[in-house]
């Protein structure tokens, strides 16, 4: 039985094999040509970027941790509205633009997964250090009378 906890596992592990072969790739490139150093190094950068994100959503999916899974919706949020934002601007000039689309759907399908695991884990199932106390009963007494406060004359 596949569960959503499964994907967010699978989507994590799939997407950091696929960041650290597109980081490598630039780094061995930039070793070879050191011509483009800026173009490289931006792309290097990005990719360590999106490995940090995507060990993030891999160790969210395990620890099943609400907070780790948050760079990952944020990014995959933000990839969502740049390619349809591309796709508004440049398919009536690029009919090449329309394939985005094939890369959109997809995108759209694991950002939902991630999505519905995070709304699915429960906040206050929050992992906190060991040292922390959270109560989430309330306040520890109740004042049973009101306060009394002096009279302003």
């Amino acid at each position: 039985k596949w569960s959503l906890r499964a994907g967010v596992i699978s989507i994590g592990a799939f997407t950091m094999m696929s960041s650290i072969t597109y980081f490598l790739y630039f780094t061995i490139q930039e070793a070879a040509s050191p011509f483009a150093f800026e173009l490289s190094r931006m792309h290097i950068a990005a990719g360590l970027i999106l490995i940090a994100t995507n060990v993030s959503l891999f160790y969210g999916g395990v620890k099943e941790n609400r907070l780790c899974l948050i760079p990952a919706l944020m990014f995959g949020g933000t990839m969502i509205n740049v390619i349809i934002f591309v796709l508004l601007t440049y398919s009536l000039v690029d009919p090449f633009a329309l394939l985005f689309i094939f890369a959109l759907i997809p995108l759209i399908y694991c950002w939902m997964v991630v999505y519905s695991f995070y709304v699915e884990l429960d906040p206050r199932r929050m992992q906190y250090p060991s040292n922390t106390v959270i109560s989430y009963a309330g306040p520890i007494s109740e004042p049973t009378e009101p306060i009394k406060y002096p009279e302003v004359v």
